[in-house]
């Protein structure tokens, strides 16, 4: 899944789910209007099961042959509008099959708590969110909340790294953190004993 933008809405609200089947051309098309239009979020993903990496190498982006576009919008769209305005922009053919779906409002703070634990690597190092409470004091730890900036322990890779640094003798060495996010694996780099740590990141949520 591609997503392009995700903003707030008010509490307690419904919401108006549009999904529409394009090619990938008009897809990013299709999104940026959306977008325009007043989505609160934008979201392309694969129609079947088609890589779209280890391809040949081309000069833009490539995005799936058959792509599916899903828009989360306010309830009060006009979405007759929305739809003769999106295909007298975009083209009667480009536009495939669209779905309309209500979602209802939920408590997405809960939620989002409750798929975000306690983390354990390799018995010496914790990740923990603020709400968690710590396994104990005998491991070091990082409380550190999910946030905008990326880095959370959640994903593969960070997950990877920070299990390799707590594997790993890493007392005493130097550590770099390119594109460092939340700065959480250069956190941990410290608690496990590293002399000196570098976190780069432009990001400016990151910073």
């Amino acid at each position: 899944m591609i997503t392009q933008r995700l903003a707030g809405g008010p509490k307690g609200m419904s919401w108006l789910q549009l999904t529409l089947e394009s090619d990938p051309e008009s897809a990013e098309q299709l999104s940026e209007l959306l977008e325009q239009f007043g989505a609160v979020s934008v979201s392309l993903t694969a129609m079947i099961d088609e890589k779209i990496f280890g391809q040949a190498i081309e000069k833009d982006p490539v995005l799936w042959q058959q792509t599916r576009v899903i828009a989360l919008l306010h309830e009060d769209t006009d979405l007759d509008t929305l739809l003769v305005c999106l295909r007298n922009r975009v083209g009667e053919g480009k536009i495939g099959k669209h779905e309309i779906s209500m979602l209802q409002d939920r408590d997405w703070v809960n939620e989002f708590k409750s798929d975000h634990g306690v983390k354990i690597f390799a018995d010496r190092l914790c990740i923990c969110p603020s709400w968690c409470e710590l396994p104990g004091d005998d491991i070091p730890h990082i409380i550190l909340d999910p946030g905008l900036a990326f880095g959370t322990g959640t994903h593969e890779t960070t997950a990877g790294c920070l299990g390799w640094l707590a594997e790993n003798n890493i007392k005493d060495k130097t550590v770099i953190d390119f594109g460092c996010g939340s700065g959480i694996l250069a956190l941990a780099a410290v608690k496990l004993g590293a002399e000196k740590v570098y976190a780069v990141d432009i990001d400016p949520q990151a910073l």
